[in-house]
């Protein structure tokens, strides 16, 4: 019994961790486009019990930008902390010009 939870939890964990950007050198500058994004989440009441509905995707900026694969990373961690989850930020690598 306990190998099942074992392997539900580590099958869990591993299907919850995010997208990783492709680890580059942190010399390579790529050009980026960087969304961003206000999470909205909507509740539902049902008898008096506040219910969480799927979060909500409300499209704030747009930005082309240059950054290491890195450096996308660590921006997109940090809005996302210092913001509580009500920010994201959603890159799209454009070129691999230097």
């Amino acid at each position: 019994m306990k190998l099942i939870i074992n392997c539900l939890i580590a099958l869990a964990l591993c299907s919850c961790s995010k997208d990783n950007f492709e680890i580059e050198t942190e010399t390579d500058i790529y050009t980026w486009n960087r969304e961003l994004y206000r999470i909205t989440p909507s509740y539902k009441y049902i008898n008096n019990v506040r219910i969480s509905d799927e979060p909500k995707e409300e499209f704030v900026s747009y930005d082309v930008i240059k950054l290491s694969s890195q450096q996308a990373q660590q921006q997109q961690d940090s809005l996302f902390q210092a913001s509580n989850g009500k920010y994201l930020y959603r890159f799209k690598k454009v070129s691999t010009h230097k």
